[in-house]
């Protein structure tokens, strides 16, 4: 596992919500950020510290990742 957090194997994701976007807790457990996959790399998009502001932000997500996402903190910790 990669510490690297634009790295395909990064090991702090949270959710995949599609082929093209994803959710990762940052490398200094800080903050979730949402990626999305562009020009072969992930590339950061935004930084949230709140669970509403992240669900906000994302595309629409399946029932299991959207119950996997409301089970994060209200705010980061």
């Amino acid at each position: 596992m990669s510490h690297q957090e634009i790295a395909d194997d990064y090991g702090q994701v949270i959710a995949v919500i599609d082929d093209r976007t994803r959710v990762i807790n940052c490398k200094d457990d800080i903050q979730w950020i949402v990626q999305h996959r562009s020009g072969g790399q992930w590339r950061n998009k935004a930084f949230c510290r709140r669970r509403a502001t992240l669900l906000r932000l994302l595309p629409k997500v399946d029932v299991t990742t959207a119950s996997l996402l409301e089970t994060l903190a209200e705010i980061h910790p």
